[in-house]
């Protein structure tokens, strides 16, 4: 019964019907209890036939007049809705064509390329109608297909993410990329459609940093890294070794407050800020106090490090080659770019230090 429906055409023929046969029963009756002269009564028939018809039309043109306003809103809708589709059609292809990601459109049952973006044409290599005459497999490395063919035999998800794959591109060099892809129909087939970012370079650079991070743990001299501000943010296990105070005890405090043992006058720090405010290198011995209280001799090397941020990575690994002759950000924190960022190194060695007599 959700489902019944009475289509204009019918609603229009059974209020004929229903106004047809009302008129038949009630008009001849009332057309008698009217008239009662028989010459009068054959001209009262004759008029009551004539309204009959104009009544007939007048209702049958209503009827039709509403059907059709209501037929011609819904085409109006229909075409509103159709040119929203359009629109929205454009749009699409506008973000996929003109995306700066590679992006593709894959057939979900034969993994074969349906469409492809001018960047996954340009970043890949091969031309529109190459890609299209190729599959998923085409453009990974053999050693990669099994666990491309587990992948989408497992996952069904109408949103997925997953990476990092290795792709081939047509000259043979293979790059890390991770993957973003949403279930569509495309074509009356099913489909997914695909957003590939290269991720090579930041896996070397993570890979860079992991190294430089093991090996200046691993380092035998202690080793700081302060903010801007002169903080503390990192160190390293030998400075724990060396002064006894942990990490978590460390981060956040000011390595001269930290370690300051007093038997350096202020005359000595102004001296030791100048050096590093002029952008010199300061070297010398101080005499710090550890977490006992005991107090050691070490050598200082300071210097300014600057560390551009558009070469996070790069930089930190040179300021790690570099960490005998690096210091914290005091010196050169005035008048820089600030598209300049700061890491200071310092470096404590701890083969001169010493407990104090």
């Amino acid at each position: 019964m959700k489902n019944f429906r009475i289509y204009p055409e019918t609603a229009v023929a059974l209020v004929y019907l229903a106004f047809g046969a009302l008129w038949i029963m009630f008009s001849d009756r009332l057309v008698a209890s009217l008239v009662s002269n028989p010459a009068t009564l054959t001209q009262t028939q004759t008029y009551k036939g004539w309204l009959f018809v104009s009544a007939s039309a007048l209702l049958i043109f209503g009827l039709l007049r509403k059907s059709l306003k209501k037929e011609r809103l819904a085409q109006e809708a229909l075409l509103q809705k159709q040119k929203q589709i359009e629109q929205g059609e454009r749009h699409y292809r506008l973000l996929f064509e003109n995306n700066p990601l590679p992006m593709w459109i894959y057939d979900s049952e034969t993994m074969r390329f349906l469409s492809v973006n001018d960047t996954a044409i340009a970043t890949y290599g091969y031309s529109r109608e190459e890609f299209l005459s190729m599959t998923l497999l085409d453009i990974r490395p053999l050693e990669e297909h099994a666990k491309l063919l587990r992948n989408l035999q497992q996952s069904h998800e109408v949103i997925q993410s997953s990476g990092p794959w290795l792709h081939r591109k047509k000259n043979g060099q293979v790059i890390a990329v991770e993957i973003f892809s949403h279930a569509i129909e495309y074509a009356g087939r099913s489909a997914r459609l695909v957003l590939a970012n290269d991720v090579t370079n930041r896996i070397e650079a993570e890979s860079q940093l992991r190294l430089l991070k093991t090996a200046v743990e691993a380092a035998g001299n202690a080793i700081v890294i302060t903010n801007r501000k002169g903080k503390i943010e990192w160190v390293n296990q030998s400075f724990s070794n060396l002064t006894g105070y942990a990490s978590h005890e460390a981060i956040g405090k000011s390595p001269g407050r930290l370690v300051k043992s007093g038997v350096q006058d202020a005359a000595f720090y102004k001296k030791f800020w100048a050096t590093l405010l002029a952008g010199q290198t300061w070297h010398g011995e101080l005499v710090n106090r550890r977490k006992d209280g005991t107090l050691y001799h070490e050598e200082w090397k300071y210097s300014a490090l600057h560390c551009y941020q558009t070469g996070r990575y790069r930089a930190q690994a040179n300021c790690a080659r570099h960490a005998k002759t690096c210091g914290p950000p005091g010196a050169h924190q005035r008048g820089r770019a600030k598209n300049f960022g700061r890491a200071g190194i310092t470096n404590f060695a701890g083969t001169h230090s010493q407990p104090h007599p």
